[in-house]
């Protein structure tokens, strides 16, 4: 049976079930819990047990005096529930909360899925994860290689493992990832940088609309709003000049499978940016009303953002519901 947590300083709560540890059940509710290494090296999960009975399940390396004992306080990461609890834990929702980072890792995976775009991933060191939020990026620092910020394409619940698309543009760095990384190549992921994050406190549906590569983010923050809530009514439109630009059209399709109240658009402008741009955003309203039901994330070219924005402030959307992302090289 599951057993529910309650975190006494936002009251919110999440369920915990056998064998699971209390931090990776509330990674996976969407919570962001202050958090590391997930493996009882680090310390930063550390909570107060105020209510309710838990269990080690694995061993920590990181010893807690005799005093934080007697407290009460334990690794989230190491144990698990044995009925309902109450705790005391940190959750950070502001990324100006979030310290920045600088982390060894290598890479792992390097996946070409499609002629343009390649997905790769970076494994970061066992004691070390990154804190970090749903859509933020980071800098990726390669030996002998200008360093590259790049959006997480992945949510903070694996936070030792994240992923990144890149589109095949007429650059250095492209060239690199394309032609050359391997699995193993060192790399220093330094961040996380920037706000295009949730807004934690809304209940409102989501519409995300993303250019290109800038579904990367999105991915992150969609995946992120369904493990908060998977009723949540959630749109995604995803735009770009040829078919090869949707290229993980499998993921819409599983979250569409899975979830009762998720719906995609795929819509290919054949090369011509601003009009297809347009021409889709005035469909999306006509379907979208009331407009002000919704909070907005868009991943856009810079030639686009204004007008874009502009069309939906005057269809009604409240500008506090709308937040953008610049693609530069999307």
């Amino acid at each position: 049976m599951a057993y529910r947590i309650r975190l006494q300083s936002t009251g919110h709560s999440f369920e915990s079930h056998p064998r699971e540890s209390i931090l990776h059940a509330g990674l996976n509710a969407g919570l962001n819990l202050t958090h590391s290494c997930e493996n009882g090296s680090c310390g930063e999960c550390r909570a107060r047990l105020l209510q309710g009975n838990i269990q080690a399940i694995k061993h920590s390396d990181f010893m807690l005096t005799e005093l934080e004992r007697a407290d009460n306080q334990f690794l989230m990461c190491c144990h698990q529930a044995l009925s309902d609890c109450c705790i005391e834990a940190a959750e950070v929702n502001d990324p100006a909360d979030i310290p920045e980072q600088r982390l060894f890792g290598k890479i792992g995976r390097v996946e070409q899925l499609n002629d343009q775009v390649v997905e790769f991933s970076v494994r970061l060191q066992r004691s070390k994860g990154l804190k970090f939020l749903a859509g933020q990026s980071v800098s990726l620092f390669f030996d002998g290689m200008r360093p590259k910020s790049l959006p997480m394409a992945n949510c903070p619940c694996d936070s030792s493992r994240l992923r990144f698309q890149l589109r095949r543009r007429d650059d250095a760095f492209s060239e690199f990832v394309f032609n050359t990384l391997k699995k193993g190549r060192e790399v220093i992921v330094a961040g996380p940088q920037g706000d295009f994050t949730l807004d934690e406190e809304s209940d409102r549906s989501l519409l995300f609309v993303a250019w290109e590569s800038g579904f990367a983010p999105i991915s992150s923050l969609i995946d992120h709003a369904i493990s908060q809530n998977p009723d949540r009514r959630i749109r995604l439109i995803w735009l770009g000049e040829t078919a090869s630009s949707h290229y993980l059209e499998n993921q819409c399709r599983a979250w569409r499978d899975a979830l009762d109240d998720f719906d995609y658009q795929l819509v290919k402008t054949n090369g011509l940016i601003a009009q297809g741009f347009y021409s889709t955003i005035q469909q999306v309203l006509k379907q979208s009303m009331p407009i002000d039901a919704w909070d907005l994330y868009m991943t856009v070219p810079p030639s686009v953002q204004y007008a874009a924005c502009q069309l939906f402030c005057e269809a009604g959307l409240p500008a506090t519901q709308i937040k953008v992302a610049l693609m530069q090289h999307a």
